[in-house]
């Protein structure tokens, strides 16, 4: 966050504890301007807040009061709240990457900017054009020529966007389905849609099951890792 600029955002906070008095008591103690602007949900004390302290306060706040006590949990938490650097369609390539890593869409079937696939989309430039292709097996296609940048990265924008797979991050993975439902009944506690679906995995037919999140989601989400380990056999 930046200092100096007021800064809107969520935060669970211990139901034992009056989220007005202990706000007022951290904003005296450390020097802040934290204030409650609403309820989101009265039942689980879940509030909107406002402040312009510094991301290292903000983290502090939640490890002493929030309902979950993981540093790493509120470092995620708060990235994911942070809103994008690029407010418009990119204009560049590089924009574009920056773009999918700030949102945590994956680059598992495109190739932006270099980057190596086995299949899927990608950005080539050839001479004075740029090439929109598809490639599989180590066959390349071009699908469609552009003759800017802009062009070709506003094209590949919008396909990416709309791509549910492409902003699909897995947090769970196990041949134990029951592992995954309670595993998706822990997201939807704190507000995180998933989706799910299996896959063969073993040599007699039966099957493993996945769990996914979507895009800065996946960042919300990252508390998971560390509160289920591998008894829920999470993976990225």
């Amino acid at each position: 966050m930046w200092v100096g600029m007021k800064y809107k955002f969520e935060v669970m906070v211990d139901l034992t504890l009056d989220l007005e008095s202990e706000i007022q008591k951290f904003n005296e103690e450390n020097n802040t301007d934290l204030k409650r602007l609403s309820s989101i949900d009265e039942e689980v004390n879940f509030a909107e807040l406002e402040t312009s302290m510094s991301d290292e306060l903000l983290i502090k706040f939640g490890v002493q009061l929030g309902a979950q006590s993981s540093k790493s949990y509120y470092e995620c938490s708060l990235e994911y709240q942070k809103p994008s650097t690029i407010s418009s369609i990119p204009a560049t390539i590089s924009e574009l990457e920056e773009w999918m890593r700030e949102n945590c869409y994956n680059f598992t079937g495109y190739s932006i900017n270099g980057n190596v696939i086995f299949e899927g989309f990608g950005i080539e430039k050839l001479g004075d054009q740029f090439s929109w292709y598809y490639t599989e097996r180590g066959k390349k296609d071009t699908i469609r020529f552009f003759a800017l940048e802009s062009e070709v990265v506003e094209y590949a924008f919008n396909q990416i966007k709309d791509d549910k797979w492409a902003s699909a991050n897995c947090i769970g993975f196990s041949p134990n389905k029951v592992v995954i439902i309670e595993l998706e009944a822990e997201l939807q506690k704190n507000n995180i849609q998933s989706f799910g679906d299996s896959i063969p995995y073993y040599c007699d037919g039966r099957p493993a099951y996945r769990l996914f999140v979507s895009g800065r989601d996946f960042r919300k989400a990252e508390y998971i890792k560390e509160k289920f380990g591998e008894v829920k056999k999470v993976d990225q």
